[in-house]
């Protein structure tokens, strides 16, 4: 790979920058056991993060614990447990600091791209100090149109690299996920596969 053509770095959020998907699990684990579902198993969590998208995540868990709890107070009860242990102490990744120190040192602008709300991943940018490191944030709330998409679909990697100044092929994205990367070499990028050994398929 030839950096000179690089003009910027295209960075996702949960997973690739900071710690989240450990959060989540817990999150789901707690409102399990509290309908008394018993254990959570860590194979059941992957499907939730690969296979399954908003309502269908609870209502496979409801289904595989056997819970009474509506799909829909699910979400709510395991959303409001992830957003608070989330924001009262957010973590970066293994060597997430090292590359951010890199980017700098390079001169390389760097973007956030995420399919989560910008509202949250500015607050963890913030409470972790290295907002200021990025020349912004591109997250699915963006995404205008009747059926908005965020990642695997290449909108929001497009957008990115239009916000930037650049073309598409001068950003190279960073991505935890098989969704993120697809996004990014959907949109014309090249991308970094970075793995996380309990999460990343």
């Amino acid at each position: 790979m030839n950096l000179l053509t690089i003009k910027a770095f295209g960075v996702d959020f949960d997973q690739t920058l900071v710690e989240s998907e450990s959060i989540r699990e817990n999150a789901m684990r707690m409102v399990i056991a509290e309908e008394g579902g018993g254990d959570f198993l860590h194979e059941d969590y992957l499907p939730t993060m690969t296979e399954l998208r908003g309502l269908a995540v609870f209502d496979f868990l409801k289904q595989r614990y056997n819970l009474s709890d509506s799909v829909e107070s699910l979400r709510s009860r395991v959303n409001e447990i992830y957003f608070r242990d989330f924001n009262e102490s957010p973590t970066l990744m293994d060597g997430a600091a090292e590359f951010l120190n890199m980017a700098q040192e390079l001169e390389i602008p760097m973007v956030v791209v995420s399919n989560s709300s910008e509202s949250r991943v500015r607050n963890g940018l913030s409470k972790l100090g290295i907002e200021h490191m990025f020349e912004g944030v591109v997250s699915s709330d963006h995404l205008v149109g009747e059926s908005p998409k965020g990642k695997p679909g290449p909108e929001i990697y497009l957008l990115a690299a239009e916000n930037l100044g650049i073309e598409p092929r001068q950003l190279l994205a960073f991505e935890d996920s098989v969704a993120g990367l697809t996004s990014a070499k959907r949109a014309g990028m090249r991308a970094v596969y970075v793995p996380d050994e309990h999460y990343s398929p």
